[in-house]
């Protein structure tokens, strides 16, 4: 699933990108990510465990699950969910595909 509960992909604002120009700086440098918009409340994208659900610098208030059910692609894969202004998780915690985790 999508961090918006979509099997089909939201509207991006930036592609992954290994040559991208970053827009606040203008400095190239990889953007390894999908910064997609179009609702409020992110989803988990999987079953999984929550490894990290705090304040993270740059990536703002960031949830990061790692896949260990059936709706992994891989079990073992890790999804950074990113600039929250509020989270519903905390580290720890088990969570199912389509699960409200931040907004």
């Amino acid at each position: 699933y999508w961090p918006n509960g979509s099997l089909t992909a939201p509207r991006a604002t930036s592609e992954f990108n290994l040559s991208r120009r970053n827009p606040v700086t203008g400095v190239v440098q990889p953007h390894l990510g999908i910064d997609i918009v179009g609702w409020a409340d992110v989803l988990s994208p999987v079953d999984g465990t929550v490894l990290f659900a705090g304040y993270n610098g740059g990536a703002g208030n960031e949830v990061r699950i790692r896949a260990d059910g059936p709706t992994a692609f891989h079990v073992g894969d890790v999804f950074r969910l990113m600039h929250h202004a509020t989270l519903y998780v905390r580290s720890g915690q088990r969570v199912t595909a389509r699960q409200p985790v931040g907004r």
